[in-house]
């Protein structure tokens, strides 16, 4: 979807020409510089609304590099496509002392394909110009400028101050402009706009150290000011839309997928080589998705108006493939035509969402999933991923609010929580003292989120690579892994379970009077969980 590439752009933004040049290493504070490999000195991000089709967001920040593991800062990525263009980039490279070194234009920089999604998207139609700015001498100071014009305004997106591990940030403002006529929904958490002009909006962090790289981003996020944007009223290639409310975007989002959920003869042909007499309203969803597993498979497409809208049923039926959107179109016109109601419903994927508040309509989804309707229950499909269980999300898009989208309307949904109750890992293990060397036998369970990596590696087709998995990720170091064996996957229900035997010296220690054993031999192969803080101990 299009907010990926809004990501993207959020992401990578970069520095400032035509501010005050004198930046010179030493004047920076030395709470900054403590435990910081770089330290934005002056970052300003501006975004103006010229009209419902124009938005420029225009970015200028100047960054003081302090060793060579944060180079990667003076490489500036910018993507563009047939709706974003980017104009003005202009940059400066200064020494340690503050002293001009070389200036760079727009034309210095590379005109590359957008590789790494292109492998994926098959409508890909994204490129990138990269700038590389890196010296082998530092400190030094890297100051760069740049807009990009948009014409689809249905993205504003969400800033906050973090501009990675071990970066130090010395100022930072957001301001976003409104010419008249244009009015805007906005969040605040620990920052607060202080702008007194109508139409302007502006929020300013100063002095902020850095985080490593060992924080949990989650965690560093939820204690950093953050501010979200939203237009009141927006356009999509040339479609206009409000966001005054949640059902106001989820009636922009039906008006997308309205009459796309046929079949036809063809969605009677399929249920008639599926369907039995015996099979209750569960049994047929079940065996519906089975078959959307098994025939069809995920190709991303986000070009164009294809980045919200979905494709026909009918073309992805002929097609068998399409992206997330096209898949859970397919699968709702199956179950129409099996008399079951369903819900197109659309979310952010991905381990850390933003929380999604009833009072800030806005459009920061990314991914497309189907809700249906059982009795007093609700049974929610992932339809791009073939070994997904029946019936279970995960980590990439449970446990946080969807919209869901109805008839010219749409509300705000819980997807379900995965938390401790059912992230479990069982081991039971067996161990052997024979001289120095301490044998294991387990049969190990993983169950919830902690097996949604597991079921990647079980995928695997090399037994060599699945075994090298379970050893680095099971930290189970230092130890001679025997073999490796998984059982059977039931789709019914998210459990992986596998043997595992393996030999280590320091599990047992014999003192002479005493015996210490080592009991917690090994860890769930997932292990950025979050848990309630409460530790149980057999």
């Amino acid at each position: 979807m299009r907010f990926i590439l809004w990501l993207l752009i959020m992401g990578l933004t970069g520095a400032a020409a035509g501010q005050d040049t004198s930046y010179p290493v030493n004047a920076i504070p030395d709470s900054l510089k403590q435990g910081a490999g770089a330290v934005v000195r002056l970052a300003n991000i501006t975004y103006t609304i010229d009209n419902l089709h124009k938005v420029t967001f225009a970015c200028e920040k100047t960054v003081s590099i302090l060793n060579k593991a944060s180079n990667n800062l003076a490489v500036i990525t910018l993507y563009y496509d047939d709706d974003i263009n980017i104009k003005n980039f202009r940059a400066t490279l200064f020494d340690a002392d503050g002293r001009e070194i070389k200036s760079y234009g727009e034309k210095d920089g590379e005109d590359l394909p957008d590789i790494e999604n292109a492998l994926t998207n098959m409508a890909n139609s994204t490129r990138k110009r990269r700038w590389d700015l890196r010296q082998d001498k530092v400190p030094y100071t890297v100051q760069y400028s740049y807009q990009l014009v948009c014409r689809n305004t249905d993205q504003m997106n969400f800033w906050n101050s973090y501009e990675g591990g071990n970066v130090s940030v010395e100022e930072e403002t957001f301001k976003v402009v409104c010419n008249k006529g244009i009015d805007i929904n906005f969040t605040e958490e620990l920052v607060h706009n202080t702008s007194a002009v109508p139409g302007t909006y502006l929020w300013t962090v100063k002095n902020q150290c850095s985080f490593s790289k060992g924080d949990s981003t989650q965690m560093v996020e939820k204690g950093l000011p953050l501010v979200g944007v939203m237009m009141k009223k927006f356009s999509y290639h040339n479609i206009p839309a409000s966001a005054d409310s949640w059902n106001d975007l989820g009636a922009f989002n039906y008006s997308l997928i309205k009459g796309r959920d046929e079949l036809g003869e063809t969605g009677d042909r399929v249920l008639d080589s599926i369907f039995n007499s015996g099979m209750g309203k569960v049994d047929k969803i079940k065996a519906l998705y089975k078959y959307l597993q098994a025939n069809f498979r995920f190709v991303e497409i986000t070009h164009g108006i294809g980045g919200w809208q979905p494709a026909e049923a009918e073309v992805t039926f002929k097609r068998k493939y399409g992206d997330c959107k096209g898949l859970v179109m397919l699968m709702k016109a199956l179950l129409k035509k099996a008399g079951i109601e369903s819900y197109y419903s659309i979310v952010e994927s991905g381990w850390r969402p933003r929380e999604q508040k009833e009072d800030f309509p806005n459009l920061a989804f990314n991914h497309s999933i189907l809700c249906v309707p059982v009795n007093t229950d609700t049974i929610w499909l992932e339809c791009t991923n073939n070994s997904m269980p029946f019936n279970y999300l995960g980590y990439f898009t449970g446990s946080r609010r969807a919209l869901l989208v109805y008839d010219n309307g749409g509300r705000l949904i819980n997807t379900p929580v995965y938390n401790e109750t059912v992230n479990t890992c069982c081991i039971n293990a067996t161990i052997s003292a024979n001289n120095d060397v301490n044998e294991v036998k387990a049969s190990v369970a993983e169950r919830g989120i902690l097996q949604d990596w597991l079921n990647a590696v079980v995928n695997m087709k090399d037994k060599k690579m699945i075994e090298a998995q379970v050893y680095s990720n099971m930290y189970i170091h230092n130890s001679f892994l025997d073999y490796c064996n998984f059982r059977p996957l039931n789709r019914d229900s998210a459990v992986i379970s596998f043997d595992v035997s393996f030999s280590n010296e320091n599990i047992i220690r014999n003192t002479g009077q005493r015996i210490f054993i080592k009991t917690n031999i090994m860890t769930p192969l997932y292990q950025d969980v979050e848990t309630s803080g409460n530790l149980v101990l057999p």
